[in-house]
């Protein structure tokens, strides 16, 4: 697979993986939509200031598993030309 400059691909099933259920169940629908979104990517670009990193983020607030979790594993990674 190609890769356009500074695209760093993030298995979205991490994402998954991360998500503590109660968390994810206090959820709005409209967050839920959105967080199913995200997730039936496949990859999402994990480089920084990408909009959909943020958007996740903004579904969890600062000081849940689930951010700490995201958090974590969307630290960002060395893009390696």
């Amino acid at each position: 697979m190609a890769h356009t400059w500074g695209y760093i691909p993030f298995p979205t099933h991490l994402i998954l993986g991360a998500t503590v259920s109660g968390e994810y169940v206090a959820l709005t629908d409209a967050q839920k939509e959105i967080y199913k979104i995200i997730v039936s990517c496949g990859n999402i670009d994990a480089h920084p200031g990408n909009p959909v990193i943020e958007r996740i983020f903004n579904l969890f607030p600062q000081g849940t598993q689930t951010r700490i979790n995201l958090e974590t594993i969307l630290t960002p990674i060395p893009f390696i030309p």
